[in-house]
């Protein structure tokens, strides 16, 4: 799709939008992966008024995040291990740039809420959740931060695959 035809399809729900208080959230997939449609989309949203979310991993390089956060409203940020070896093992990347993206954000002044989707023998143990929550405390600014149940509704799908 071209950002003209996106962009008419979320104009549609600009009366939702106006009554919910709501607005449009860019996620995939990892939306950051298509930075320059991103922006192209965010700025266009932004021009209509209508508010913009960026559902991340937070897996990008770090001026990619920062140039599209100039022109998103709230951040949903993803934080699933602070372990390398065990973000790595169970996401296939490494976990630094996004620690880092993720202080920076929120040096940066950027309205973020964290997600922390509870993964069964990943992250759910009290000595993780501390870790995670130690890391959060730490950050430059305070955000909320939503403990998100893990759902093994894709498993069947996975199996398939």
């Amino acid at each position: 799709m071209t950002v003209p035809e996106l962009l008419s399809t979320i104009e549609r729900d600009i009366p939702f939008y106006e009554q919910s208080k709501g607005g449009v959230t860019f996620s995939g997939g990892e939306p950051l992966c298509q930075a320059g449609f991103l922006t192209a989309m965010l700025k266009a949203c932004g021009r209509l008024e209508i508010h913009r979310a960026v559902d991340t991993s937070g897996y990008a390089a770090s001026d990619v995040l920062l140039r599209v956060a100039r022109f998103t409203d709230l951040f949903l940020f993803d934080l699933k291990a602070l372990d390398p070896a065990t973000h790595r093992a169970n996401t296939g990347v490494d976990n630094a740039g996004i620690l880092s993206n993720l202080r920076q954000l929120s040096g940066s002044g950027a309205d973020i809420v964290i997600r922390i989707p509870l993964i069964p023998g990943v992250n759910d143990d009290e000595r993780r959740l501390s870790e995670i929550g130690a890391f959060i405390a730490a950050l430059p600014r305070k955000h909320p931060v939503d403990l998100l149940p893990y759902h093994a509704a894709a498993a069947g799908k996975y199996k398939k695959l």
